[in-house]
């Protein structure tokens, strides 16, 4: 757990490094891209562990000084393929390496009310006929996605016994606080 905790510090680090700093912001994608190289060849567990630390310390938006661009997995655009996609193509290798078994007919069902309601409320009010505003609808169906997914990789990571519940959340929990001990670090050094 020591080795999550300054993992998951140093992937804090290297993923606020800002994208004025170019040289060090070049290395900080090189690290990134590391991470994802290493998450791709990794056995399951690790692939999971890794997963967990690039997304979990990553800087979603920095809104100091009107928004720093930092090296963080949820900023890095590749020509129209977004962040968010990124996250969803490395999640849904995580479930093909821990082998989905089964996915709950509950969550199957929720899946199902969050990916047609946008749809119908769209319809509804006119936004899914209007392309200006279909974005809204776009924007409900990622986070279905990302949501659903979520649910379904923590379902697996268990049930596949890759984790226990008390590992995973305890692995949760190491990430989240190497992230607010960064961020501690920065407010007490006044920087961001």
């Amino acid at each position: 757990m020591k080795k999550i905790f300054i993992f998951s510090v140093l992937f804090c680090l290297v993923s606020d490094i800002p994208r004025n700093e170019s040289l060090l912001y070049f290395l900080g994608s090189i690290f990134l891209s590391a991470s994802i190289f290493y998450f791709l060849l990794a056995n399951s567990k690790k692939s999971a562990t890794t997963l967990l630390v690039i997304l979990f310390s990553s800087r979603d938006i920095w809104f100091g000084d009107g928004g720093i661009s930092v090296v963080s997995i949820w900023q890095q655009q590749f020509s129209i393929i977004n962040p968010s996609m990124i996250v969803m193509v490395l999640a849904i290798i995580t479930l093909i390496k821990n082998r989905v078994k089964k996915i709950p007919k509950e969550v199957l069902f929720i899946s199902l009310i969050f990916l047609i309601m946008p749809m119908i409320a769209g319809v509804l009010s006119g936004s899914l006929l209007d392309i200006r505003q279909m974005v809204e609808v776009i924007t409900d169906i990622k986070f279905f996605i990302m949501f659903v997914l979520g649910i379904v990789l923590a379902y697996t990571l268990i049930i596949n016994k890759t984790y226990t519940l008390e590992e995973f959340l305890k692995i949760i929990l190491i990430i989240l606080f190497a992230r607010h001990f960064v961020d501690f670090i920065y407010f007490l050094i006044g920087y961001g």
